[in-house]
């Protein structure tokens, strides 16, 4: 059955834009003042200085709800080419715009707050240490408070896969062959590329389930007495595989056998609950699920191949290419 890549994702481009939050600036002043107090040559110094203080919380919460949009887009998509567009297999698209609205949502609301906090930050910066930039202040750096809204950007944009049947129709039959050629490797590298990445990301989350249920010492273990449990982990090393499972479906646009037995043996690890596993007398089952993991780090380690093996899915693709 032909396979159309095209039909299967899509890219897309997330774009994130601070400049409300003003950064760093370089002052002219200062730096000329350490030249010639320092005897240093001509741009061989800077002096920077952040007009807002990063230390305030509204700052950091915006800093961070930006950071957690970039985590989604990472998380649900692949790299695509040498680009800052992302490759998103289209069943995944709808568990990644919701979890990118929510994302999204508590950005703007961040900003909003920071956006209260700014009257309040540049007066602070108008002040002396400890609290401000003292001599540093300039007043004409701080845009009026009615427009920095418009200095925060959180956008998303789709686009269709790229095909070559039109670009190839014009041109001559060599250059044509050697066009899809060059698409041809570029496809097998990214069909690469995303088999890696989900046994990369696999390999993390099962390493840290092995270390830790290593770890954990019960209270009353039989290797001696304990009052309290010890190395004692969270529902979400048993939860994160369930999770993963779900989302390593979710991308593998290319109906990747072993991509599925990933995810089964995956939600195989998973299937004792944390409340289960934290009991003294399931050590047989801790051993057993521990045994597993270890296993699967091996099969996973001898999955990561340069160039995995594809041939049959690039047939199949050849409408696409």
């Amino acid at each position: 059955m032909t396979m159309d890549l095209s039909k299967r994702a899509m890219l897309v481009k997330s774009r994130i834009e601070l400049r409300g939050l003003l950064g760093e600036r370089r002052d002219q002043g200062a730096t000329q003042h350490v030249e010639q107090q320092y005897n240093v040559a001509e741009r061989r110094a800077k002096v920077g200085k952040f007009l807002i203080a990063q230390n305030v919380k509204s700052v950091k919460a915006v800093r961070a709800s930006a950071q957690a949009i970039r985590q989604c887009v990472y998380q649900h998509t692949f790299a695509w080419l040498d680009t800052d567009m992302r490759l998103l297999p289209s069943k995944n698209h709808d568990t990644f715009r919701t979890e990118h609205d929510l994302a999204v949502a508590k950005h703007l609301a961040n900003i909003e707050s920071y956006i209260n906090d700014y009257p309040y930050l540049v007066e602070d910066a108008r002040h002396p240490a400890p609290r401000g930039l003292g001599e540093l202040f300039d007043p004409s750096q701080y845009p009026p408070a009615e427009n920095i809204k418009g200095l925060f950007k959180a956008t998303l944009e789709y686009w269709p896969m790229p095909t070559t049947n039109n670009f190839v129709a014009d041109i001559a039959q060599e250059a044509a062959a050697e066009a899809k050629a060059g698409m041809e490797r570029k496809v097998r590298e990214i069909i690469s590329h995303s088999f890696n990445d989900l046994v990369a990301r696999s390999e993390q989350v099962v390493a840290h389930f092995v270390t830790k249920l290593a770890e954990y010492k019960p209270a009353g273990y039989p290797a001696g007495y304990r009052d309290k449990p010890e190395g004692i982990f969270r529902d979400s090393l048993v939860d994160n595989m369930t999770d993963l499972a779900k989302l390593i479906r979710n991308l593998n646009f290319t109906d990747d056998i072993d991509i599925e037995q990933m995810a089964v043996n995956l939600e195989r690890l998973a299937r004792y609950t944390p409340e289960q596993l934290r009991q003294a007398h399931y050590q047989d089952e801790r051993d057993l699920v521990g045994a597993e993991g270890k296993l699967l780090l091996t099969k996973l380690d001898q999955m990561k191949k340069v160039d995995h093996e594809i041939t049959t899915i690039m047939d199949s693709a050849k409408d696409y290419i």
